[in-house]
């Protein structure tokens, strides 16, 4: 994992915590200072912004609406990763485990939600109520919490979902009362699960970088836009064209051989002509 400071945006993360003692390990870890300290919602962000933070507060709303902020105040890009992580109640003999919600229920609007970021490793998956108000201490075999349909319903808005990801540290059961719950306490579940949750935050830099590499779009675009004029259309497939050209290491003088032709037509004719000519040999590891 890279939690050094003077990286030039490798990577891109965006983090919705409903309480400031489930947040302490994710600031203090990548070095966060405080960027906004708006009424309603703070932000945490590390030198280069690569990794920002939100408190919402407890509850749905509050996590829908501090989700939405954190985007507006903070830099958006194709690659960015969201991630809520926090406490939430469960069953007996499950205090302090850590798991992946796969599945969300909103309780009142009855609406399912389904984050679907694989993680590469073992870690425990769940499905997650979401709850206006905790009534009980035992709902089965569901994971419970205030706010995780909020924060995934709009973070869907933003991004799509193979780019969210919801972590749970179980605080309550039937056995162990939410009301001897402080901020003490869940520090220490969180610092008894900061190997495994700082393990998964590494495998989501790598993804957002992997996926920035990806979507790296090279100086000559914008070259090529100056020099001849396109449709929408014709300027998506361009990007995908010189996307695919780049990846396959071709790229290289493509504008000065280009550089005589007289339209756009012509222009993606000849670089989807040249993508097809590349021969990918499949026996090379």
């Amino acid at each position: 994992m890279n939690n050094k400071e003077n990286h030039e945006h490798d990577f891109s993360i965006k983090w919705v915590v409903a309480l400031r003692s489930e947040a302490t390990l994710i600031i203090n870890f990548f070095r966060m200072k405080l960027k906004s300290n708006c009424k309603l919602f703070k932000i945490y962000c590390n030198l280069d912004e690569s990794h920002c933070l939100v408190i919402s507060g407890i509850g749905k709303i509050n996590s829908a609406a501090a989700t939405t902020y954190l985007s507006q105040k903070t830099s958006l890009k194709e690659w960015t990763f969201w991630i809520n992580i926090g406490i939430a109640g469960y069953k007996e003999n499950t205090l302090g485990e850590l798991y992946v919600i796969d599945k969300i229920i909103d309780k009142a609007s009855k609406k399912n939600y389904y984050p679907s970021f694989i993680i590469d490793r073992n870690v425990k998956r769940a499905s997650l109520l979401t709850l206006d108000k905790v009534k009980s201490s035992n709902y089965g075999d569901l994971i419970y919490d205030m706010e995780g349909s909020g924060f995934f319903e709009i973070a869907n808005k933003i991004i799509h979902k193979e780019f969210i990801l919801m972590l749970k540290i179980i605080s309550d059961t039937p056995k162990d009362s939410v009301k001897n719950i402080n901020k003490h306490k869940i520090e220490e579940l969180f610092n008894n699960k900061k190997d495994e949750i700082l393990e998964i935050i590494g495998q989501i830099e790598l993804f957002s970088s992997e996926e920035k590499k990806k979507l790296y779009v090279p100086e000559v675009f914008e070259l090529i836009l100056k020099k001849w004029r396109f449709s929408e259309t014709q300027r998506s497939k361009l990007k995908f064209l010189v996307r695919r050209l780049n990846a396959c290491k071709v790229l290289d003088n493509v504008f000065e051989e280009i550089n005589l032709l007289s339209n756009s037509n012509q222009v993606i004719n000849y670089l989807s002509l040249r993508l097809k000519k590349i021969k990918i040999d499949w026996s090379k590891d």
